[in-house]
């Protein structure tokens, strides 16, 4: 059994458009492999160039050298800066959470049981009067 086409009105217009178009898309496609391809040959002949430049100088370009060093820090810098900054959030808060544990360490009584002895006290008392 043959596989039917419904017939849709202006049906083989449709087709030859589509056609079209993507005749049209392989087309760009293909440009922009090529035009990709001699990209990455130009940037390597270029790179190529600039290296064999760089090596036959031999005198090294301090300014660069200095720059990229720069940059590198920089970078390093971002990237380290919020971790930083979270350290020594947490040193802080370490801190202030040891300074309260000693202060509540030389407490006499917890101060939950000294409200509770204090009402205690007062209905022994309270008891006493009566």
């Amino acid at each position: 059994m043959k596989d039917e086409i419904p017939n849709i009105p202006n049906q083989d217009g449709r087709i030859v458009r589509l056609e079209v178009e993507l005749s049209n898309l392989v087309k760009a496609i293909e440009d922009l492999a090529e035009a990709s391809v001699r990209t990455s040959k130009d940037n390597h002949i270029e790179i190529a160039a600039l290296a064999e430049s760089l090596i036959k100088s031999r005198e090294p370009n301090w300014g660069i050298m200095i720059s990229s060093a720069v940059l590198a820090m920089a970078i390093g810098g971002a990237a380290m800066s919020p971790i930083w900054f979270r350290m020594s959030a947490l040193e802080g808060n370490g801190a202030e959470t040891k300074r309260e544990l000693i202060e509540h360490r030389q407490l006499p009584i917890h101060p939950v049981a000294a409200a509770e002895v204090r009402e205690l006290i007062r209905r022994i008392e309270n008891l006493e009067k009566r």
